[in-house]
């Protein structure tokens, strides 16, 4: 069974949005650790709400490509309108879910490009080194110190654990 590392992201009810998504994937995969959530500015839209952006390790039998079917189903369970009634990208997005590594395939190409993607990753996963790749991704969430990401520890996506006696 691959470990599959996911990119979550929302700018809409964002923190409800990606608590749900979880909630959905942990339906169809064993979700195996959650990065804290980050706040970073939406890409490529001046003036686009800010997202609320997380990783999460997943253990799945689901090949990839029934996977991405998967989450393409749950992204639209949460709200996602992938364009607006004039046909252009809508910048409201309500979650997006991404396969940032899919055991030993090439890595999504958004991992070396954005620190809302590494950075999230890093966290847990930090010793990792992904496929074509010569350093852990660590060393790859380094690049990104003076990005303007925001860690929001006030914003819990899995309720704690039980507490055990």
């Amino acid at each position: 069974m691959p470990h599959v590392y996911l990119s979550l992201g929302s700018n809409h009810n964002a923190a409800d949005n990606l608590r749900e998504g979880l909630r959905l994937i942990a339906a169809v995969a064993e979700v195996r650790a959650v990065s804290t959530v980050y706040e970073s500015p939406a890409v490529g839209e001046a003036g686009g709400a800010p997202y609320l952006n997380a990783a999460i390790l997943i253990d799945t039998d689901l090949p990839r490509e029934e996977l991405k079917a998967q989450l393409k189903q749950i992204e639209a369970a949460c709200g996602r309108v992938r364009r607006d009634a004039e046909g252009r990208k809508s910048s409201v997005v309500s979650l997006d879910l991404d396969i940032t590594l899919y055991g030993d395939q090439p890595p999504h190409t958004d991992l070396a490009r954005y620190a809302h993607v590494a950075v999230p990753l890093a966290e847990i996963a930090p010793d990792l080194i992904p496929p074509g790749e010569s350093k852990p991704l660590r060393t790859l969430a380094q690049r990104f110190a003076e990005s303007s990401l925001i860690a929001r520890n006030d914003i819990e996506l899995m309720p704690p654990a039980p507490p055990t006696f």
